[in-house]
């Protein structure tokens, strides 16, 4: 089992307030919705992440999806 990295190599479970334990973790995982968010997506401030990834590559490789920036018209 990943108990340190719950999603396999690059995840690590969010705080209990769905901050990052480790600066190196910047791509918050929702574990409901298999979504991930990097910096530059939309919602990234106010989603409160349940799990944290190093990359986008690896939020990927544990099956999660991105979520695509809004689009302005």
């Amino acid at each position: 089992a990943w108990a340190d990295a719950p999603f396999g190599p690059g995840s690590v479970r969010a705080r209990s307030d769905g901050s990052s334990p480790d600066p190196a973790y910047v791509v918050k995982g929702k574990t409901a919705t298999k979504a991930f968010y990097t910096p530059a997506a939309a919602y990234y401030t106010r989603t409160r992440a349940d799990v944290w990834f190093r990359t986008a590559a690896d939020a990927r490789a544990a099956g999660f999806t991105e979520r695509a920036p809004r689009r302005h018209r």
